[in-house]
């Protein structure tokens, strides 16, 4: 699973769908994501993810547009968060959290003790 999309506009409104490694949005029957809305194309869009895991949303060539940000697409990375808008429905993608944005880097290695007054330090062995 790369992720899901949660619909927020439109004819879906409230429903979650898995994002897999291709993912179709549009009207026809086969679509992985059916929108049945004016506006929205046989084929519309598509979430492919790349080989390095990256999912990109891309338009289909469709009639009337994906838009983001309420700017048309043609091919945009999809990041956590994100929403884009296909006809009147609006989806929000959520992704894997960036692991390499999240790291937590490792404690230094501690030093050994100091002696407690009294016990011999321990010796070096050749």
């Amino acid at each position: 699973m790369t992720g899901r999309l949660k619909a927020t506009l439109g004819p879906l409104k409230g429903s979650s769908f898995v994002v897999g490694q291709r993912t179709i949005l549009g009207r026809a029957v086969d679509c992985d994501i059916q929108v049945l809305a004016r506006g929205v194309s046989r084929q519309h869009a598509a979430i492919i993810v790349n080989d390095e895991g990256e999912p990109y949303l891309m338009d289909l060539a469709s009639k009337n547009g994906t838009f983001v940000d309420g700017l048309p697409i043609l091919r945009i990375r999809l990041d956590n968060g994100m929403t884009f808008r296909i006809s009147t429905s609006e989806f929000t993608f959520e992704g894997p959290v960036n692991l390499a944005a999240t790291e937590i880097e490792p404690a230094p290695t501690p030093k050994p003790l100091a002696a407690v007054d009294g016990e011999d330090e321990p010796e070096d062995q050749p």
